[in-house]
């Protein structure tokens, strides 16, 4: 059923505004699809994953408008709406992810004692996905301590935790002049490497409750976007650490 539903989407490359693609039903009745992706998108694996986002849309039975209709573009996206049981954004991306970055074929790669980008990149070429939407799976398929921190302007937009990662990083806070990630918003780069830095660059101070502990980021920009993500990693050593301070 699933590979029906797809097969019967036209997929096209065109200006798109508002959002980086977007699922239509081609007419009021029949069973084809067509999803637009916006030629914005440079990046392969961007649009390899904005794609199977779409596909998701279709393959779950999510509500579609109708290609042409000129109010469909006035409206959020597909006229997708979160209820308290349901939420089709998230829906479909867990689609995406699984369709595209297996758990059985990734997993293996999350599974590191020391984190960087590297395991990330790795899974970015072998399922040409983009690198922020792998980095978001190995969130998702690591044992370690870790998030994923995007910021635009200067600023967290949003934050993908593991289960193990304490505290929370409010969105819309400014980005600390010691992170990574401040660099690109003020000489337009990043450092490639890895960067060992004070948790408290990012963890918020009744997490550390004065406690120095060691946190490494590792940046990478999203241009398209004019954005940048932050791997953030709390090795074991540090972590068993705060877990004691915090027991105490």
């Amino acid at each position: 059923e699933i590979c029906e539903r797809v097969a019967h989407a036209d997929i096209v490359i065109s200006r798109l505004d508002g959002c980086t693609a977007r699922a239509f039903r081609l007419g009021e009745r029949g069973g084809r699809s067509r999803i637009r992706v916006s030629d914005r998108i440079r990046d392969p694996g961007a649009r390899m994953f904005a794609t199977g986002h779409e596909c998701g849309h279709l393959v779950l039975g999510h509500e579609i408008p109708i290609d042409g209709d000129a109010t469909a573009f006035l409206e959020r996206a597909c006229a997708r709406k979160r209820t308290k049981d349901s939420d089709p954004e998230r829906e479909a991306s867990v689609f995406a992810s699984e369709l595209l970055m297996p758990e059985r074929h990734v997993k293996p790669r999350c599974q590191t004692s020391v984190v960087t980008l590297a395991p990330v990149r790795d899974i970015a070429r072998e399922c040409r996905t983009s690198a922020l939407a792998s980095a978001m799976r190995f969130i998702e398929l690591t044992s370690e301590c870790c998030a994923v921190v995007y910021s635009e302007v200067g600023r967290v937009r949003w934050v993908k935790r593991s289960a193990k990662f304490p505290g929370s990083i409010a969105r819309g806070r400014r980005l600390d002049p010691g992170s990574a990630a401040y660099d690109y918003f003020t000489r337009g780069t990043v450092d490639d490497t890895a960067q060992e830095l004070a948790a408290d660059v990012w963890l918020p101070s009744h997490v550390l409750d004065g406690r120095r502990i060691g946190l490494v980021e590792h940046a990478a920009t999203v241009p398209e976007q004019g954005g940048v993500f932050s791997l953030l990693w709390i090795p074991a050593q540090d972590l068993a650490h705060l877990a004691r301070s915090t027991a105490s």
